[in-house]
């Protein structure tokens, strides 16, 4: 009898460890993973830009309800290179936990020795509806012949 109870036990927090394991994603993947192909562009290449936001959504409850994606200069902006949108979603929280899309990149002036990124902000209502947060992930591009 105590025999069979210790193996209940053991296989009741072996069964809860691997759920723990199956479910844990980190704290940085909270607004999404970004995926950005090919990284390499120049002035209108097409490039599809890729968003899971499965973790954040699952783990953290963070339901987007926006989805801004800008290409930036976060560091070493010389003050002439502003934010471009290049795309602008409203996120749907009874679809898939994913958002894709392809577009080109837009000609306008890029520097040469600029840290190019494409930057999503990831808008969520708070709980109670009333205040909007942002979350932003990044993921890095080169843009040649500048």
């Amino acid at each position: 009898m105590k025999f069979t109870s210790l193996i209940i036990a053991s296989a009741t927090l072996l069964g809860s460890a691997s759920n723990v394991v199956a479910q844990f994603c980190s704290e940085a993947t909270r607004f999404g993973i970004l995926n950005v192909s090919p990284t390499t562009l120049a002035i209108g290449d097409s490039f599809t830009v890729s968003l899971n936001l499965t973790c954040g959504i699952s783990n953290f409850g963070l339901i987007p309800s926006f989805l801004d994606y800008y290409i930036s200069v976060p560091v070493n902006n010389n003050g002439h290179e502003p934010d471009i949108l290049i795309a602008r979603h409203t996120f749907d929280p009874t679809g898939p936990a994913f958002d894709s899309f392809t577009t080109t990149l837009p000609n306008t002036t890029y520097f040469t020795g600029a840290s190019y990124q494409v930057v999503v902000h990831n808008i969520n209502h708070t709980p109670s509806g009333t205040v909007l947060t942002v979350g932003e992930i990044e993921a890095g591009i080169s843009i040649t012949g500048i």
